[in-house]
């Protein structure tokens, strides 16, 4: 009978010893990975003034959750604005091309205009002007 009483008692004092246990190592491992009141159309900040462990790991996974998603929604829709940025480029390359040719027409015509002969100034040659006095 003594060992039956020896052997309960030790069964008790480990189910305590394992629920305390059980609380402690709670806090750090257990993550809840519900999505019910997550708000994905803005980013969450993380700050929370909770003190219960099980709570707060709830409440980050919580917006983890929606964090994820509106960071999936935001990718989307940068993947929609690819296209437009390659097609602004193309344009812009023909731009350049265009400007590049409307360049050359006008050095072109620039050229026709005046020619091969280098064009002579007067008045500008350094004895006259040593010749004015005062």
């Amino acid at each position: 009978m003594r060992t039956f009483l020896q052997v309960l008692i030790l069964f008790f004092a480990c189910l305590i010893l394992y629920q305390i246990v059980f609380k402690i190592v709670s806090c750090f491992k257990r993550e809840g990975m519900e999505n019910a009141e997550t708000n994905t159309s803005t980013y969450q900040d993380y700050g929370t003034n909770s003190t219960d462990c099980n709570t707060t790991a709830m409440i980050l996974s919580q917006k983890n959750a929606g964090n994820i998603e509106y960071l999936k929604q935001q990718v989307e829709q940068l993947q929609g604005t690819r296209q437009v940025v390659m097609d602004m480029s193309n344009n812009i390359a023909v731009l350049n091309d265009q400007v590049t040719a409307l360049t050359q027409q006008q050095a072109d015509a620039q050229q026709q205009l005046v020619g091969n002969k280098v064009p002579s100034y007067s008045g500008t040659s350094t004895s006259s002007a040593d010749t004015v006095t005062n």
